[in-house]
């Protein structure tokens, strides 16, 4: 929904809710896209009524361009609001049945941010990959480290999806260093976060997607599993400090040949 859209929200907390359902959100946000849309199409509600998303703002991520409704008006250009169902060899036909001839096809088909280290093969402690324990739905302790994955760290990872993601990359990173810090003064050979806080920190963070926009679109944010797997609910202050107070009191540590 409607360009310009992050324009609105000034802080942290107030984008946080926006991502709430439209009873519970700050209502500036969507009705700012929507009237957008109105004035962009002023003259044409066939357009008007295509572009207008039938869920919760944000369920999708918005798109952030001064461009694209333009385009839409062009007259070389017409927007096909269904989905392309195959192509034949000289066109797309799409879910009506219809053919159009077509010259190039671009396939803008996104991307999988839910399908985490999808070609990268980490084994862990018990033989088992990280793919193998996530079975369809990644999880990891503030989305950095795994039970039975001794060293193992990640930037980016389940659930750490929000707003400044320099500063969740910097919190992340941190994390990892002082964990490696303690290693070399403990003169311990293994780090890795204790299965039972990750899994009360998993319950916790499933418990904050309820309600919200995102569990309301078909987006990318999904697992196969259909849980949101990529998403923070909150704001970087309080991510980070997370990762500064929640580190040591949820790591185990072993000796080489224990």
């Amino acid at each position: 929904m409607g360009a310009l859209a992050a324009a609105v929200h000034g802080g942290e907390e107030p984008l946080v809710r926006a991502r709430l359902p439209a009873r519970h959100q700050d209502q500036r946000g969507p009705q700012f896209c929507l009237e957008y849309i109105a004035r962009k199409f002023a003259d044409r509600p066939d357009l008007r009524a295509a572009v207008t998303p039938t869920y919760p703002y944000p369920g999708k991520r918005p798109v952030i361009a001064s461009t694209f409704y333009s385009a839409l008006r062009k007259e070389n250009v017409e927007l096909v609001p269904r989905a392309v169902a195959s192509a034949t060899r000289t066109g797309i036909v799409d879910a009506d049945g219809v053919e159009r001839p077509v010259d190039v096809i671009v396939m803008a088909t996104g991307f999988q941010p839910a399908n985490y280290l999808a070609r990268l093969r980490v084994v862990g402690r018990g033989g088992r990959t990280l793919q193998e324990r996530w079975a369809g739905e990644p999880r990891a302790y503030l989305g950095i480290t795994v039970p039975e994955f001794p060293n193992f760290f990640m930037l980016y990872g389940p659930g750490t999806n929000a707003g400044e993601l320099v500063i969740m990359l910097e919190s992340q990173a941190e994390y990892a260093v002082r964990a490696m810090k303690r290693m070399i003064r403990e003169r311990v050979t293994a780090v890795e976060v204790k299965p039972g806080f990750e899994a009360r920190w998993y319950r916790w963070l499933q418990s904050k997607m309820e309600g919200t926009s995102w569990t309301m679109s078909n987006n990318y944010f999904k697992s196969p599993t259909g849980k949101i797997v990529t998403q923070w609910p909150y704001g970087n202050l309080r991510y980070r400090v997370a990762t500064k107070v929640l580190g040591r009191v949820s790591e185990t540590t072993r000796r080489r040949g224990e």
